[in-house]
């Protein structure tokens, strides 16, 4: 464990560079933990850095498994961190990077697959939210129901006592 987090410290460095887009300390901590999170889930709890090497432990024990108890944003949102950290190994070649160039060549055209399944899937909920929003929203016929209703009657009477008493 103490050795794993001096790798993702130099991934979480990796990040905060131009190689990694110069992402915000609070946004590098963010990928580095759901990577480590991914990685926990893919070994079994065993942090075994092969295992994000390995794409049915990958799909098979972390993602199948996380997209049943995740939205779709989310679950993209982890995909993303596990590409960054793919980039990280292609561009600065760890000293743990077990696997060869084409291997993780090959992880990064996969989570990109993965990554527009959910961009689809992502999409779909946001409309639907949109469509929930829109149908809750207040129609003319909603203030014709509240203007007709027996509170606004009330308070209208009330202002107009209120209005004549003062002039």
């Amino acid at each position: 464990p103490l050795e794993r987090e001096k790798e993702f410290e130099q991934f979480f460095s990796w990040m905060t560079s131009v190689d990694g887009k110069s992402k915000s300390p609070r946004c590098a901590r963010q990928h580095v933990r759901q990577v480590q999170s991914i990685l926990s889930n893919a070994s079994q709890g065993w942090f075994n850095l092969d295992a994000l090497l390995d794409r049915k432990a990958l799909r098979d024990l972390w993602l199948t498994n996380f997209e049943k108890r995740r939205q779709p944003g989310t679950v993209k949102s982890y995909l993303n961190s596990l590409l960054y950290f793919y980039r990280y190994c292609l561009c600065d070649s760890p000293v743990f990077m077990t696997g060869d160039i084409g291997c993780y060549t090959a992880l990064v055209t996969l989570v990109t697959n993965w990554l527009a399944v959910y961009q689809k899937k992502s999409n779909l909920r946001k409309w639907e939210t949109k469509m929930t929003q829109l149908g809750q929203l207040i129609t003319a016929n909603d203030m014709k129901l509240l203007d007709a209703s027996e509170p606004a009657q009330r308070c209208r009477r009330i202002c107009s006592e209120l209005k004549a008493s003062t002039s």
